[in-house]
C-alpha cells in the first residue's frame, strides 16, 4: 500500500464507529498521534470531515489529494505512524475495515488495483494475498443496495 493510501486508510479506520467501542487505549493514542502529526506538519490538510464520515470514499479521496499536494508521501514518520496504526487495528479490531468498505487480512501487496466497487457487504475483502508491491483501492461504495447505489442497506 502506498504511503498516502495507508495514511488515509488508517485515518478512516481510526475514526470509524466500528472501532470506537472496542479500541484499546493504544489504538486511540496511535490514531490521535497520527491525526495530530498531520495537523501539525500539513495544516492545509483537513481531516475533520473524514472523521465525521470515515466511510465516504469522496472524503477519503479529498484527504488523499491534499496529502499528495502537501508532499506527505515523503514523510517517513507519518507513513510509519499510519502503518503502526493499521497493524494495531488489525490486531485489536479487525471488524473495523469492513465498516469503511475494505477488508484486508494477511496481505503482502503488489500492484493490486481495485476501483469503482459497489457492494452490499464489505466492498473489498482480500485474505492471505501474497503480492510484491502496492494495493490501490478507490471508489468503493459498501453497504449499498445493488439495485439503487444511492440507497444504503
Amino acid at each position: 500500500m502506498d504511503p498516502i493510501t495507508a495514511i488515509v486508510t488508517a485515518l478512516a479506520l481510526g475514526a470509524s464507529t466500528g472501532i470506537k467501542d472496542v479500541a484499546s487505549q493504544a489504538v486511540k493514542e496511535a490514531y490521535t498521534g497520527l491525526r495530530n502529526l498531520i495537523k501539525n506538519r500539513f495544516p492545509a490538510v483537513s481531516v475533520e470531515q473524514l472523521e465525521q464520515m470515515p466511510s465516504s470514499e469522496n472524503l477519503r479521496s479529498v484527504v488523499e489529494k491534499d496529502l499528495h499536494a502537501a508532499n506527505a508521501q515523503n514523510d517517513t514518520e507519518l507513513a510509519a505512524k499510519a502503518q503502526a496504526l493499521l497493524e494495531l487495528i488489525e490486531q485489536v479490531a479487525p471488524q473495523a475495515a469492513p465498516a469503511i468498505g475494505i477488508d484486508f487480512h494477511r496481505v503482502k501487496a503488489a500492484n493490486i488495483r481495485l476501483r469503482e466497487i459497489v457492494a452490499s457487504g464489505a466492498g473489498v475483502r482480500v485474505v492471505d494475498a501474497e503480492v510484491i508491491g502496492d494495493i490501490e483501492v478507490s471508489n468503493v461504495q459498501a453497504g449499498v443496495s445493488r439495485t439503487d447505489p444511492t440507497k444504503k442497506v
